[in-house]
């Protein structure tokens, strides 16, 4: 909830449209274990993604959390959080 709210913060800071930006923001988490699938989740609530970037040691632990975060994406109704995975 903290990286959330610094983050709706930030974007309230500079809510300036960037030159040459479409859509919405990209994320880069770092780790994907709880915490980096529980500031996505947070994230999400507050802030336009449009891309999520996940940077991790071992790609199986990355590729599991993509898996995660798409199957959960597909029985959600919110616009709100629906954020493209790839």
């Amino acid at each position: 909830a903290g990286s959330a709210l610094a983050t709706e913060m930030a974007l309230s800071l500079n809510n300036k449209p960037q030159k040459g930006s479409v859509g919405g923001l990209t994320l880069v988490v770092f780790g994907a274990g709880l915490q980096a699938e529980m500031h996505i989740k947070c994230i999400q609530h507050v802030a336009n993604i449009s891309k999520l970037v996940i940077v991790n040691r071992s790609i199986g632990r990355a590729e599991r959390l993509k898996e995660m975060l798409l199957s959960e994406q597909q029985h959600n109704t919110d616009p709100k959080t629906q954020t493209p995975i790839t």
